[in-house]
């Protein structure tokens, strides 16, 4: 029996416990110029909770070559979990996709090339793709029902909806606030990863929010000041 999605969602104001010491949580966080968006201080809340090793880049695509930047071409999604997932067991954290149109091919790829669970944090949908963003949530959470539960979503499309203060002028790319933010929703998505693997993680076949309860935003997730050289990786 298939698992359905996970949806993690988190409050503004939400905190989290720290890890346990006697816990080692290795996890692996790969994103675009979007998550690039989690600054330092975001970047260290996260590793206190669960140590992280945090490899964002603009321009970075999923599974095919991603677009360059300033002269360079950035390792793909896939390229970067095929070369650090094995030393990152604990969890994956994808944090990428705002310069694909689709993610139908990449997550296939990335579940056969990370044995772990993957939390995704899936897309805003504003700005001037907002419509294809959305189209791609709706793709995550029918990948992540057929995925028995390996798949998880990070609800960020729900969380940061009506949060302009989260983000620069283009509704996508994040201000230093909406850094923290994301920050704390993976750290919600990784705790009860923790938390739902001593518990048996996968025996729900309903998509369970942070707490274990069904939430309303599963079934709504179901229907679903940058330079112009880095706006123009998000219009191929």
């Amino acid at each position: 029996m298939s698992a359905a999605a996970v949806v993690v969602t988190a409050t503004a104001a939400g905190s989290v416990a720290p890890a346990s010491a006697a816990e080692p949580a290795v996890v692996l966080v790969v994103g675009d110029s979007v998550m690039a968006g989690m600054l330092s201080d975001a970047r260290a809340a996260l590793s206190a909770s669960f140590p992280s090793t945090v490899d964002a880049a603009v321009c970075r695509r999923l599974g095919t070559t991603s677009c360059p930047y300033q002269g360079a071409t950035p390792l793909n999604a896939l390229q970067v979990v095929q070369s650090l997932g094995s030393s990152h067991r604990f969890a994956l954290v994808i944090g990428a996709g705002y310069n694909d149109t689709t993610v139908t091919t990449a997550v296939p790829l990335l579940l056969a090339a990370y044995s772990g669970p993957i939390l995704w944090v899936n897309y805003r949908e504003a700005g001037v793709l907002s419509a294809r963003y959305a189209a791609m949530n709706v793709q995550l959470a029918t990948l992540a029902a057929q995925s028995n539960g390996r798949l998880r979503i990070l609800d960020w499309r729900t969380l940061s909806a009506n949060q302009t203060a989260w983000t620069g002028t283009d509704g996508v790319h994040l201000s230093a606030e909406g850094g923290r933010q994301m920050a704390r929703l993976i750290i919600r998505g990784l705790t009860a990863q923790r938390n739902e693997r001593s518990a048996g993680f996968g025996r729900s076949t309903q998509p369970r929010t942070a707490s274990g309860g069904v939430g309303p935003q599963a079934a709504r997730f179901r229907r679903n000041q940058w330079t112009k050289e880095q706006l123009d990786c998000y219009s191929s």
